[in-house]
């Protein structure tokens, strides 16, 4: 499990949305999903219990 960095600053939530929206390959969604969790504040630890 990874810590609390503050990663992804410079990603644009919208964008994700855009992406997860066309994404067709199951382990990108997840990737994507797991970012947009991670940007609305998700800790990494919720995120996994969530997933």
């Amino acid at each position: 499990m990874t810590t609390w960095g503050g990663k992804l600053g410079d990603v644009d939530e919208e964008q994700l949305r855009q992406q997860l929206r066309t994404e067709t390959d199951a382990k990108a969604i997840k990737r994507l999903t797991c970012a947009l969790l991670y940007r609305q504040g998700k800790s990494p630890a919720e995120i996994e219990q969530l997933l």
